[in-house]
């Protein structure tokens, strides 16, 4: 069976996601542009790609947009910061996300945590200066999930406490993902 096979038949077009979201095939158009772009760095058919971005897009026209909106908290583009960037769509995909919060990546933590996950305004906020990139991942990993389970709505208030049932199914998926990237990326682990 080829790729191609795989297309769905009843993927919509540009100008009926226009149509039903109110707004311009315009926007639609670079948005699936942004789209393919990101989805041919899993397909090399540029068809498949075309529609799973036109699949998120008829679910959410901002899709990509959001997946771009990752908010430095500094002035200079740290390896660490393009590393995360480069890898919060496979952390997503991970956990079966698909839409995403909000990402900011600050150098200095504002309280005692590495990493937050703030449901109000729906924004992971991730700390990135003087640590491991991997370390940083792992805690984005950790967070999407707190996010996921909010999206469920089973994220209780006190969910990130210690020893919470949600607390801990955010430590085991984190852990079983950064297992999953250790194998898939083993160069990685060697810096």
């Amino acid at each position: 069976m080829r790729a191609t096979d795989l297309l769905d038949k009843d993927t919509e077009t540009v100008q009926q996601i226009a149509k039903q979201f109110g707004i311009s095939a315009g926007y639609v158009r670079e948005q699936l542009k942004q789209g393919i772009k990101i989805e041919q760095e899993h397909t090399s058919h540029i068809d498949v790609a075309r529609e799973i971005a036109l699949d998120h897009l008829k679910e959410r026209p901002d899709y990509y947009q959001r997946l771009g909106k990752i908010e430095q908290g500094t002035t200079e583009d740290s390896p660490t910061n393009t590393f995360v960037r480069q890898h919060i769509k496979w952390v997503a995909d991970q956990l079966g996300i698909d839409t995403l919060p909000k990402v900011r990546l600050v150098d200095q933590p504002k309280t005692t945590s590495f990493g937050t996950y703030d449901s109000l305004n729906d924004t992971i906020t991730l700390v990135t200066g003087s640590r491991h990139p991997i370390d940083v991942l792992r805690t984005l990993a950790h967070e999407l999930t707190h996010y996921k389970q909010h999206q469920e709505d089973r994220l209780s208030i006190d969910g990130g406490a210690t020893g919470s049932e949600e607390e801990n199914e955010a430590n085991s998926e984190a852990g079983v993902i950064m297992r999953d990237f250790a194998k898939q990326n083993p160069e990685f682990l060697e810096q």
